[in-house]
C-alpha cells in the first residue's frame, strides 16, 4: 500500500481508498443521502435512470430474478422497469431477507464507491448470485490524470475507487470474470461456474 493525499493505493489492484479518518458515521451518511434530489417526481433523474437501464443494464440481464442493490430512497428502477424487481438499500430498504436470496443479476448503479470494505461486499454479492449470475456495475473509474481535481473524490460518502485493473484483481480473488467494460464507468462481472478457492 502507498499513500498519496488522503488516499491509500493498493499496489496490486490499483484500488484507491480514502483514509478511515475521512469516513462518515451512519447518521451523517443518512443525512447526505436524504439530501439527494432523486425522487420519482424529478424528470431529469428518472430520465437518467431510464437511460442507464435501456442502454446498459438491459443489455446484460439474464434470467428473471433481479436485485437493485443500493436502490436509494425511492427505488426508481422498480418504477422504470415495472418488473418484479427486488430492491435493497442499507438506509431506505433494509430488508435482511432480500440478502438471503439468490439472484440471476444484481445491479449496482453508483454504489460500489460507497463500499468501505469492497472485498467483503463483493464476497457477499458473490454468494447472492446464482451460477453464472452477473453483477452489473456503474461507477466512475479512476482518471489517468488530474486526480486531485476529480469530482468523485469530493463526495464525502465515496470511499473506494476502481479501474479495470481493480475489477480484474477483485474478480480473480473472489471468483468472477470480467465480461464487459467500457473502461470509463461501466463493467459487468460474471460468476464463474466452477471457481475453486
Amino acid at each position: 500500500m502507498e499513500k498519496t493525499m488522503n488516499l491509500i493505493k493498493d499496489k496490486e489492484s490499483g484500488l484507491l481508498y480514502k483514509e478511515e479518518t475521512l469516513h462518515l458515521n451512519e447518521q451523517d451518511e443518512y443525512v447526505r443521502y436524504r439530501s439527494h434530489n432523486n425522487g420519482l417526481d424529478n424528470p431529469d433523474y428518472m430520465a437518467y435512470q431510464k437511460r442507464i437501464y435501456d442502454e446498459f443494464i438491459s443489455r446484460f440481464l439474464i434470467g428473471d430474478n433481479h436485485l437493485d442493490f443500493g436502490c436509494g430512497e425511492f427505488a426508481a428502477m422498480k418504477k422504470i422497469t415495472e418488473k418484479n424487481l427486488a430492491v435493497y438499500d442499507k438506509y431506505f430498504h433494509n430488508d435482511p431477507i432480500v440478502l438471503m436470496k439468490q439472484y440471476d443479476t444484481i445491479w449496482l448503479i453508483e454504489v460500489v464507491e460507497h463500499f468501505k470494505d469492497p472485498y467483503e461486499e463483493f464476497e457477499r454479492l458473490f454468494k447472492m448470485l446464482n451460477h453464472q449470475g452477473r453483477l452489473i456495475i456503474q461507477t466512475e473509474f479512476i482518471p489517468k490524470e488530474n486526480l486531485d481535481n476529480w469530482w468523485y473524490l469530493r463526495d464525502k460518502t465515496h470511499y473506494t475507487f476502481y479501474d479495470d485493473q481493480s475489477f480484474k484483481v477483485i474478480s480473480k480473488k473472489i471468483g468472477f470474470e470480467v465480461i464487459f467494460s467500457n473502461h470509463i464507468n461501466q463493467i459487468v462481472l460474471e460468476k464463474k461456474e466452477n471457481f475453486k478457492r
